[in-house]
């Protein structure tokens, strides 16, 4: 019932070795960084959406009638892609965000240390493979030399058990989540109006149109002109108040300003005094 813990009587460790010593370099799977094994396969994948997204925005333009070539065409296509497109992807293949539940997400997948769910995983697995290649099989034996002959010839059989059940673990949870980020790019929530792609195409050809009819309505031009130079001003005049406090708070400025309000008292009372 102690799992092969018991104080003073510990097993697992003698098969495993101590838990500061066997925690598993996980870092091909876990770590967002190039060269790491997932986080290039994500890369990769996002890549392709984005090329699957512009080919479906170049035909529903060449339908329309709409020359993909042009030049402001290209324009909007980039930058929407920037702003819109890459942001929000780059989001949803992280690894955190790809390692990340629907629902109850442990709390180190929660801080984004994939690494550290995926050593609690190994060190479960090990209690299982443990418990299934020695425990289930101590009920016969009488002495300590039987049980220490039993741990030692199984103790190939159960590491190579835990190897291949933690493969089995981890595997199994990958494709889970590969799942999910399938749903999400394909199908998503009605609600949220579909899936991540059609979002994204819905929302780049209503940047097309909503683009087309600001050229084309000079008052909303003049509006949005109006209020940029509006803006432009007030941050001007922000920025101006934010220099003045910042040499209010320099020693050398207040020395400046309070040798000036002396020699101006004291002009006074020389003015006074004549």
């Amino acid at each position: 019932k102690h799992n092969g813990l018991l104080m003073g009587k510990e097993i697992l460790p003698v098969v495993f070795g101590s838990r500061s010593l066997v925690r598993v370099d996980f870092s091909q799977l876990a770590d967002d960084e190039p060269e790491s094994i997932l986080h290039d396969f994500l890369q990769d994948f996002k890549e392709l959406v984005i090329d699957l997204l512009v080919s479906s925005v170049d035909q529903a333009l060449q339908v329309n009638g709409v020359d993909t070539q042009d030049v402001v065409v290209e324009t909007l296509k980039e930058s929407f892609m920037t702003c819109d497109v890459h942001a929000l992807l780059d989001e949803r293949f992280s690894i955190k965000c790809f390692f990340m539940p629907k629902r109850s997400p442990p709390v180190d997948l929660q801080n984004g240390d994939v690494a550290a769910y995926f050593n609690k995983l190994a060190a479960k697995e090990r209690v299982t493979a443990l418990r299934d290649k020695v425990l289930k099989k101590a009920t016969d034996q009488s002495s300590l030399g039987e049980v220490h002959a039993l741990i030692e010839n199984n103790l190939e059989t159960t590491r190579e058990a835990w190897r291949h059940q933690l493969a089995t673990t981890l595997s199994k949870f990958t494709v889970t989540q590969f799942g999910l980020l399938m749903a999400d790019l394909t199908e998503g929530r009605k609600r949220m109006g579909g899936g991540l792609i059609k979002q994204l195409l819905r929302a780049f050809l209503q940047h097309i149109v909503q683009t087309d009819q600001m050229k084309s309505n000079a008052a909303l031009r003049r509006e949005l002109s109006r209020y940029i130079n509006d803006f432009r001003r007030q941050n001007a005049a922000l920025h101006s108040l934010w220099t003045r406090l910042e040499k209010q708070s320099d020693p050398e400025e207040l020395g400046r300003a309070a040798a000036r309000h002396v020699d101006m008292r004291r002009l006074r009372e020389a003015v006074v005094r004549q």
